[in-house]
C-alpha cells in the first residue's frame, strides 16, 4: 500500500515492428504527484491481438521498481526480448513467438493498465 499518488506519462515504443528474435524497447515517464517518498513497481503486460484460441488474456513480461521523492518524475526505460512472448505450440512441438500485433499495457498492476501501445512482431 502506498500513500503516494503516481502518474504515468507518455508511453513510446522505439519501433512499431520487431522480428521474432528482436527486442521491444519502451520509454515511459512516471511522477510522484502527491504524498511521501514512493516505491512504484512499473509492470508491463503483453496480450496477443489475434483470434488464436488458448492465449492468455495478458502476461507479465517485464517490471521495474522505481523510487520517487515527493514531486519527482523519471523516465523508465524497458527492454523486452520478444522471447518473452513465446508460447508452446503443440503442432510443432516447440515454443514459438507468433508473428502478429501485441498490445503492451503499462501500469502499477496487471489489472490496472495506465498506458498501452501496440508493436507488431513480423517474420
Amino acid at each position: 500500500m502506498s500513500y503516494s499518488r503516481t502518474r504515468y506519462g507518455k508511453l513510446t515504443a522505439a519501433t512499431p515492428k520487431v522480428t521474432p528474435t528482436g527486442t521491444v524497447e519502451f520509454k515511459t515517464t512516471i511522477a510522484n504527484v502527491s504524498g511521501p517518498q514512493d516505491d512504484e513497481v512499473v509492470q508491463v503486460c503483453a496480450r496477443e491481438l489475434s483470434d488464436r484460441p488458448n492465449r492468455p488474456l495478458r502476461q507479465l513480461v517485464a517490471f521495474r521498481r522505481v523510487s520517487l521523492a515527493p514531486g519527482a518524475h523519471t523516465v523508465v526505460d524497458l527492454s523486452i526480448p520478444t522471447s518473452e512472448l513465446r508460447h508452446w505450440d503443440d503442432a510443432s512441438g516447440a515454443s514459438r513467438v507468433d508473428p502478429c500485433a501485441y498490445a503492451f499495457d503499462v501500469g502499477p498492476a496487471s489489472d490496472q493498465p495506465e498506458l498501452s501501445t501496440t508493436v507488431t512482431v513480423a517474420p
